[in-house]
């Protein structure tokens, strides 16, 4: 490692699938006294939007970052998330029974059917309870794409791609719209495994009224702004309310936002924790320093009408772009992803660590006794 200067800065390497809302509170949270760009062969700090290959964690030293953790498909893949969290509570309903108190902390997680092994005991549950809705959605896709209610579950696609999950129909609503809240959770070692969920978030609503009688409008189903900013049927078709406006709503409601976020917080640290294995497994598999690696998720949770959240998915390199009108939300949203990133970067310490080095060369060079 170059030996940190008044004259030598470190360098960040923005990699991946870019776009400048995804850098650009990065960027600005690096120090530029201290920092300046590099690339794929010569960094320091690696800000990568997708997946970087194995080498890049092969580099890493305690001193030298990658946004990622190998292994966090154990997350981030929905049937691997679903796999990952089944395999817990199955341990738990081993230890305990279905009584006891780990299986019922570990039940925040919809029924998942990945195709298409799963595919015989989806159509036993599906015949089984006839009145029960079910979601059709890809595996590994962003955005919302090609999610959509099941009609007519003897005709669900087979192939490897999809996956069947029991739709929760009677969500909590706004206004009588559907909505999930986006969670920040950032994961900075594995061993020791720390967590850390971020203060604000956003409840993200869908643009039409919830309407279960209506299974065929995404608007009315999906809250991803992706598919919402395509409904030219509404005024404002992106909404995201904060935290800091949602959790007095709920108060005013007569709900205890305490309580909510409680069982959020615990939702959060059994995920982790039941990811901690694959996360280890897959460490120990590709090398480099553990140190040197950390994972900021964007988790979506749904709340039902009982006020009971659920897990939607873990999604990897969050969006940082603003998706609201700035009426509608955006303002507060920038904010808030401007000083989450700027939050993560100072927690992490890019700053106070290569901030110390440059004062110790500073004074030995000025004592004379720098090589």
């Amino acid at each position: 490692m170059r030996e940190a200067t008044p004259t030598t800065k470190r360098r960040y390497w923005l990699g991946g699938n870019r776009h400048d809302a995804q850098d650009r509170f990065f960027r600005e949270a690096l120090d530029p006294e201290l920092w300046e760009p590099g690339d794929e062969n010569a960094w320091d700090a690696c800000w990568f939007t997708g997946m970087p290959k194995p080498r890049a964690f092969e580099a890493l030293t305690a001193e030298k970052w990658v946004n990622h953790i190998p292994g966090n498909n154990a997350l981030t893949v929905k049937s691997r998330l679903a796999a990952t969290l089944a395999a817990v509570r199955e341990r738990m309903l081993a230890d305990e029974g279905p009584d006891g108190e780990g299986a019922e902390r570990m039940g925040f997680f919809p029924d998942t059917f990945a195709m298409p092994e799963a595919y015989h005991a989806f159509q036993a549950t599906a015949l089984a309870e006839p009145e029960a809705r079910w979601i059709l959605k890809p595996k590994n896709a962003s955005k919302g794409r090609h999610i959509r209610l099941v009609e007519d579950p003897a005709a669900v696609p087979t192939g490897r791609r999809w996956m069947v999950q029991r739709y929760l129909h009677e969500p909590h609503t706004i206004r009588g719209h559907k909505y999930v809240l986006r969670l920040y959770v950032l994961i900075t070692s594995v061993e020791p495994l720390r967590v850390y969920l971020y203060h604000e978030g956003f409840a993200k609503l869908a643009s039409e009224p919830y309407d279960l009688d209506d299974p065929t409008n995404i608007f009315s189903h999906l809250t991803n702004p992706d598919i919402n900013e395509t409904n030219t049927s509404v005024a404002a078709p992106v909404v995201f309310i904060p935290f800091a406006e949602y959790r007095p709503w709920l108060r005013e409601q007569g709900h205890d936002d305490g309580a909510l976020f409680d069982r959020i917080h615990d939702l959060v640290t059994l995920t982790a924790i039941a990811a901690r294995e694959p996360l280890r497994a897959r460490l120990a598999e590709v090398g480099g320093d553990s140190r040197g690696c950390y994972e900021l998720l964007g988790i979506d949770c749904l709340i039902d009408a009982r006020l009971k959240p659920w897990i939607m998915e873990c999604n990897l390199s969050p969006s940082l772009d603003v998706c609201a009108a700035p009426e509608d939300g955006g303002e507060v949203e920038y904010g808030i992803k401007r000083q989450l990133v700027h939050d993560m970067v100072a927690m992490l310490r890019f700053f106070d660590r290569m901030a110390a080095q440059y004062e110790t060369a500073k004074d030995a060079r000025r004592d004379g006794t720098a090589r």
